[in-house]
């Protein structure tokens, strides 16, 4: 007599299973192999499913076609053997929009210094004092219409130092820190000493010359309120300490660097 012993119906395995590339731009594709075996040595058979977007091809190796917003988006995978064993592989794809960075001048005419006998330069970008207890404050104003709706992810100011005089950041003998503030004064100079609010990221008291500010928080706002102005000043704690000595820093210029994604 002969006796047969039949096993018990086992699943397929997944080995592998990878997108080429492994992250996206809205709307591009990519390609998922799943590579599986049935230890019964069983045809295997594969379905594809996704979250969001859409999946074209058949067999183990499919084009995932990624929708037109950014996220995690998942494609499944499900490896049967005909047989009721099945096995279920899940890949995480991210997707994001493209970046562009652009750099913003200054507009002219809307900048300069101001000081505090009410005289305004637009020509010349300094803060400080000078050596008849005269102070000075800057301003500088950036046309942001172009940003309208966009998702900025990092903004900053980035300075071209002129020269220095004296040390106006000195806490005992100098005019005590310089800060930045984000203000609103239209498309003439303001009068000396107009501040506005405290920059979030950049608005802590300089120690020293700024090279870049952070002002992405504010940008942000802006770009989403359809704003057509960015404006920022330049003031030390101190606007005079009075000792008839030229305390200042002026600057050649200031540009405003800005990268966003899709508007």
């Amino acid at each position: 007599s002969l006796t047969m012993t039949v096993g018990a119906n086992q699943s397929p395995i997944i080995s592998s299973l990878v997108a080429n590339p492994a992250s996206l731009l809205l709307g591009a594709s990519t390609t998922v192999t799943c590579v599986a075996t049935d230890p019964d040595g069983d045809v295997v058979r594969y379905s594809w499913t996704a979250s969001e977007g859409s999946i074209s091809g058949v067999g183990n190796r499919v084009t995932w076609i990624a929708p037109n917003k950014g996220g995690n988006f998942n494609v499944t995978v499900v490896v049967s053997d005909g047989k009721g064993g099945e096995t279920r592989g899940n890949l995480m794809i991210p997707v994001s929009a493209a970046t562009k960075t652009v750099t913003l001048r200054i507009v002219r005419e809307e900048s300069g210094t101001v000081d505090s006998d009410g005289d305004k330069d637009n020509s010349r970008y300094l803060a400080g004092d000078d050596d008849k207890n005269v102070g000075y404050c800057a301003f500088w104003s950036y046309d942001i219409w172009s940003l309208q709706g966009a998702n900025v992810s990092d903004a900053k100011l980035k300075f071209t130092l002129k020269s220095v005089a004296g040390d106006p950041f000195s806490q005992t003998t100098g005019l005590k820190g310089l800060r930045f503030w984000a203000v609103k004064y239209g498309d003439k100079l303001p009068k000396f000493q107009f501040t506005g609010t405290k920059l979030e990221r950049g608005g802590v008291i300089q120690m020293q010359p700024p090279t870049i500010i952070d002002v992405t928080p504010e940008i942000a706002q802006l770009a989403k309120a359809a704003a057509t102005r960015f404006q920022v000043e330049a003031l030390f704690m101190l606007h005079t300490n009075g000792n008839n000595v030229a305390e200042f820093i002026e600057w050649t210029d200031v540009e405003l660097e800005v990268t966003y994604s899709g508007k």
